[in-house]
C-alpha cells in the first residue's frame, strides 16, 4: 500500500498479490473514514517495489522487480486511470528500497541492495522532449541488511529511520542536499525488541510539522512514537493491540486527520 495527493485530494494505491493489478482509493473527505474506488488499472509488468511521487505537478510511480535489472517509471494519466511507461532505467538487480524524493527544485530516487549494500541516487528531470531523464549523481557502499526504511521531512530536508538486524541498530539518518551528496547519521543506537521484531516501521507528520513513526508487529502491536527536533531521539506516546496480524502499514488522511491504515 502507498499514499499520494493530487489536486488536494488523497489517495490510496493497493496491489494484488501478483504486483500488476492496482486499486486506487479515494480517501474520505468527511468522519465515517470510507474510501471510494477511484480506479482500477494494470501495470506493463509486475513489480515488487511501488512508490508513487509528485514530478512538476504529474503524477508518477517508479516500479522495481528486485530479481531484474531496470527500474521502470510510469505516468498516471489525468483522469487517474492508466498508466504509460515514461523511462526504463539500467540500474542493476538486488535492489530492496526504492525511494522518491525532492530536495527545493531537485527530484531523486535512491535504491539499496540489503544484500550487496550498494546504495545509489538517480536524479530525475523531464526533458523538452517526452519521457522522464535519469542520471546517476552518487553511489556508496554501505552496511548490509539494513531494513525498515522510512522517509520523513523537517523543514524540508530529507530524514529517514532504518534498522539493520545483523548489527541490531536504529539509525536516523540525513539525507544531504547536493547532487553528488549522500547521507550521513544524525542517531545511532541499539536498536530494542520491539525494533527488531517489527513487521513494518512507517512514518507520518501532523499539521504543524512533528514527525512520528509507527513501529507494527506481525502479532498485531502498534507503537507510535514522536522523534525529536533535532532527530536525535523520540519519545513515545502510545501503543495499541490491533487483534490481528499486520503485514503492511501506511498513514492516510481521513477527514483531515491522519490515521494508520492496517492490512494482514
Amino acid at each position: 500500500m502507498e499514499t499520494f495527493v493530487c489536486d488536494d485530494e488523497h489517495y490510496t494505491l493497493v496491489a494484488d498479490q501478483s504486483g500488476q493489478q492496482i486499486t486506487l482509493l479515494k480517501n474520505s473527505d468527511t468522519a465515517d473514514g470510507e474510501f471510494s474506488l477511484a480506479s482500477r488499472f494494470e501495470l506493463p509488468q509486475a513489480v515488487t517495489l511501488f512508490k508513487p511521487f509528485s514530478l512538476f505537478g504529474q503524477i508518477f510511480f517508479a516500479g522495481y522487480q528486485p530479481g531484474e535489472a531496470y527500474l521502470n517509471l510510469y505516468q498516471l494519466n489525468d483522469a487517474l486511470s492508466a498508466v504509460s511507461k515514461v523511462r526504463s532505467q539500467y540500474v542493476g538487480s538486488g535492489y530492496t528500497m526504492v525511494q522518491p524524493l525532492s530536495y527545493r527544485y531537485d527530484n531523486f530516487i535512491v535504491l539499496y541492495n540489503q544484500a550487496s549494500g550498494d546504495v545509489a541516487k538517480y536524479q530525475m528531470q523531464i526533458p523538452a522532449y517526452h519521457g522522464v531523464g535519469m542520471q546517476q549523481t552518487w553511489s556508496d557502499i554501505w552496511a548490509k541488511t539494513w531494513n525498515r526504511f522510512a522517509f520523513f521531512s523537517f523543514g524540508g530536508e530529507n530524514f529517514f529511520i532504518k534498522t539493520n538486524l545483523s548489527h541490531e541498530k536504529v539509525n536516523i539518518d540525513h539525507f544531504m542536499d547536493g547532487l553528488d551528496q549522500g547521507s550521513h547519521p544524525v542517531l545511532s543506537e541499539q536498536a530494542d525488541n520491539d525494533m527488531l521484531n517489527a513487521q513494518t516501521v512507517v512514518t507520518f507528520q501532523d499539521a504543524k510539522g512533528e514527525a512520528f513513526f509507527a513501529v507494527c508487529s506481525d502479532a498485531g502491536k502498534v507503537i507510535v512514537n514522536r522523534i525529536f527536533p533535532n532527530c536525535e531521539g523520540w519519545d513515545t506516546l502510545c501503543s495499541s493491540d490491533s487483534g490481528a496480524g499486520i503485514r503492511s502499514a501506511v498513514p492516510v488522511v481521513i477527514n483531515h486527520k491522519t490515521c494508520l491504515l492496517l492490512a494482514d
